[in-house]
């Protein structure tokens, strides 16, 4: 399915990233920007989205070995991991995509630099921004991203991240298994384990999003009639993993990558 209504002004890509290709152009009409602007351009006139119709399995082993930090394989050939964005992470855009991963869903709200969706644009990466916390975004904002959202995951190869891949990563994963009707299996918040927090930030949300939630919107996602009982189901079973995974969570080693440096290095870290 090729990519449609794509003009030289703007690449949209997600639901609410746009780039403005007419405001990198230069009177010489020689900028690099313009140029690879242009090469990107037309690469998505002429290539289809990257918006798989078959969860293919993606190369596990390689993709834990990147070493990016907080990165676990999820649920349906997901994974989770801190941005790429950052200049110690860049290096590995291109690698996730040759080791499977399709799509890249950045939960960042206030991030507005190009840079990052253009390099996943060029690496043949799908971009989408669906931003979400724990209470400073609107409930509506996020129930509109939900079914893209919920797609996206349901359908695998995606990259979900925040800014470190902890506590807004959890708090997506967690709305995706509590209002996901085809997700069941019960995310491990990990961030929240990590950072021994409490999982109150997590259900104030569910809690809100739940009262905001028309009926409408969740026959749209594909709920039946019981659905806000088995909603209601879901977030208990989700803090009582939760409790038993604190019980039992053991920090693991945690990786950092030094600035302007294209190896990983391990650096171990007791979690407090």
């Amino acid at each position: 399915m090729k990519i449609k209504n794509i003009s030289a002004k703007n690449i949209s890509f997600g639901f609410r990233k746009t780039i403005d290709y007419e405001k990198h152009k230069t009177t010489s009409g020689e900028d690099e920007k313009e140029e690879k602007l242009s090469k990107i351009l037309s690469y998505y006139l002429q290539t289809p989205i990257c918006y798989n119709k078959v969860n293919y399995p993606i190369k596990n082993e390689q993709i834990e070995q990147l070493q990016i930090p907080n990165i676990k394989i999820i649920a349906n050939n997901n994974v989770r991991g801190e941005t790429l964005s950052s200049k110690k992470n860049r290096w590995a855009i291109r690698k996730i995509k040759e080791y499977g991963i399709e799509n890249v869903i950045d939960l960042r709200d206030k991030y507005t630099s190009e840079k990052y969706p253009l390099m996943c644009l060029e690496a043949g990466l799908g971009y989408y921004n669906f931003p979400i916390d724990s209470n400073e975004i609107d409930d509506r904002v996020i129930i509109k991203n939900f079914m893209p959202m919920f797609d996206l995951l349901n359908k695998g190869r995606c990259y979900i991240s925040c800014a470190q891949g902890l506590h807004r990563t959890d708090i997506a994963l967690a709305l995706n298994y509590v209002f996901n009707p085809k997700n069941n299996e019960i995310p491990q918040m990990y961030g929240h384990l990590y950072s021994d927090m409490t999982l109150d930030d997590v259900i104030t949300r569910i809690n809100s999003i739940y009262r905001k939630m028309p009926d409408e919107q969740l026959r749209n996602l594909g709920w039946k009639c019981d659905a806000r009982s088995t909603i209601l189901e879901r977030k208990e079973s989700l803090k009582e993993s939760f409790l038993e995974d604190k019980e039992n969570f053991i920090p693991a080693e945690v990786i950092t990558i030094t600035a302007n440096e294209n190896i990983p290095h391990i650096n171990k870290k007791s979690v407090s």
